[in-house]
């Protein structure tokens, strides 16, 4: 899966690029419609500062993609005292709209 994430977004260096400029498609995927993903990155937001509300201070819903069966996000994150942000990335299933939050080492 780390692979796969590795393969997925490239330019990862927090802040200092542009995720949704540097957005790296892997074969069968395509880029959400503006309108689409603005919808999903709310819901994305509320269910990332739902599952780690404790340690984080800001967060910001990245480029999202559809590929397929899922949606995928990438999410920029800062922990509180921590000066330098996170990556993460949402997983989404369409078929029943499970959710899957993964941190990449």
């Amino acid at each position: 899966m780390v692979v796969f994430l590795a393969a997925f977004f490239t330019g990862c260096e927090p802040r200092s690029t542009d995720l949704r400029r540097d957005f790296s498609l892997p074969e069968g995927c395509s880029r959400l419609g503006s309108v689409e993903e603005a919808s999903l990155a709310q819901d994305i937001r509320k269910y990332f500062l739902a599952e780690v509300s404790a340690s984080v201070s800001e967060v910001v819903v990245e480029g999202g993609a559809d590929c397929g069966d899922k949606f995928v996000f990438s999410i920029e994150a800062v922990a509180k005292g921590v000066h330098h942000p996170w990556i993460w990335f949402v997983f989404i299933d369409k078929s029943d709209g499970t959710k899957e939050l993964i941190r990449p080492e």
